[in-house]
């Protein structure tokens, strides 16, 4: 997913919007010192007069990458008995 952009006349024109540090927490459900201190170095973001941006793509594009799967595993946890002898663990053998 690449940031989507129009061409026009030799200008690249982006219809992705940018986003300020308030909107992008708002977004993404976080706080803004967060977006400060972690966004930032995860995410491509720009400087426009100081004020730091991120356009919506990118953000959407973080979220996909960030994605998390649980997989569901089978622990097969047999039991065993066991005896100490002579200070040492050991199975237990039936008999």
């Amino acid at each position: 997913m690449t940031p989507e952009s129009e061409q026009h006349q030799g200008n690249t024109i982006r219809t992705s919007p940018l986003l300020s540090v308030e909107e992008t927490a708002a977004y993404l459900g976080m706080s803004k010192r967060w977006v400060y201190q972690t966004l930032k170095k995860l995410c491509p973001a720009r400087k426009i007069g100081g004020a730091l941006k991120f356009l919506r793509d990118d953000l959407d594009l973080f979220i996909e990458k960030s994605a998390t799967f649980h997989m569901e595993t089978h622990v097969n946890r047999s039991m065993v008995a066991i005896e100490v002898r002579d200070g040492k663990t050991v199975p237990h053998k039936k008999q």
